[in-house]
């Protein structure tokens, strides 16, 4: 939770600051909206417990682009019990919902993918590849968190805006597929977004989680202090390197298929022979 929960307040105070913005007049500490953060960062940490939950149940569903029926299922019941009105089967497309709460503006849109990489079934927490099913799907860019941590934002401003009577919106989204299509650009052609104030698109960091692991002093660490660092794309790899980590291999283009043709590379230039 660490690393999410800035994540999570800054999608929190985009809602809350809109209505006061309108209400201040001049460039000074506003104090209700202190108070409003203070509110969202304490509900967050409260909620520890029923992120994580969620986070460990969309990861045991394992489910790849176009079959998240599980994972879907589950998160719209989690929505429509808290209160939230869902549209199923968005787009056309079988497991794509749009869930909203809320009246007025702003419209503050929260989307995260759900699917799930073929072959990548891995227990959790361990440094080596050790799937749960061999040859089966899993989690491995972190596709079950994006959901539980904007569900989590949503549920503690929701908490507010209903104390306070304040205006706004709230829709929440996944993106299904992502590994293959895309479908974020058929949610665009059926006006998912179309007065929607703002988007906020929630993407697991490995990055950030492998930093966790070097400055966290756990059992990982020392192994973390002296691995190689092999990164998908160069954005991941000015990120890590902006954190101080040594990247080895960095793939030219963002996909599996330039990261395995970097490792490839990296293997022959280490060992003089072809990978």
């Amino acid at each position: 939770m660490r690393s999410a929960r800035p994540l999570l307040v800054l999608a929190a105070l985009l809602w809350l600051a809109a209505p006061l913005a309108a209400q201040r007049r001049a460039a000074r500490p506003n104090p209700k909206l202190t108070q409003y953060k203070q509110e969202v960062v304490k509900d967050i940490d409260a909620r520890a417990d029923f992120t994580a939950q969620m986070v460990d149940q969309i990861f045991s569903y394992g489910e790849l682009g176009f079959q998240e029926f599980e994972t879907s299922q589950y998160l719209v019941k989690l929505l429509r019990d808290n209160g939230f009105t869902v549209q199923e089967h968005y787009a056309g497309i079988p497991t794509a919902f749009v869930a909203t709460w809320g009246s007025g503006k702003p419209v503050i849109s929260l989307g995260s993918d759900i699917d799930d990489i073929p072959e990548a079934s891995q227990y959790p927490g361990v440094a080596c590849h050790r799937p749960i099913v061999p040859g089966a799907p899993g989690h491995g860019e972190g596709h079950n968190s994006g959901n539980p941590v904007n569900i989590t934002a949503a549920l503690a401003v929701k908490k507010i805006m209903e104390r306070d009577h304040l205006p706004g919106t709230i829709q929440i989204w996944p993106g299904v597929a992502e590994e293959l299509v895309g479908t974020k650009a058929y949610y665009v052609r059926a006006g998912l977004f179309k007065d929607v104030d703002a988007v906020l698109f929630t993407s697991g960091s490995a990055v950030a989680a492998w930093c966790e692991q070097v400055e966290g002093g756990g059992p990982l660490a020392e192994r973390a202090r002296d691995a190689a660092v092999a990164c998908i794309g160069p954005t991941t790899a000015a990120e890590a390197r902006r954190r101080g980590l040594s990247v080895e291999v960095e793939a030219s283009t963002h996909s599996l298929g330039g990261l395995l043709s970097a490792l490839r590379r990296c293997f022959e230039k280490r060992h003089g022979r072809t990978a």
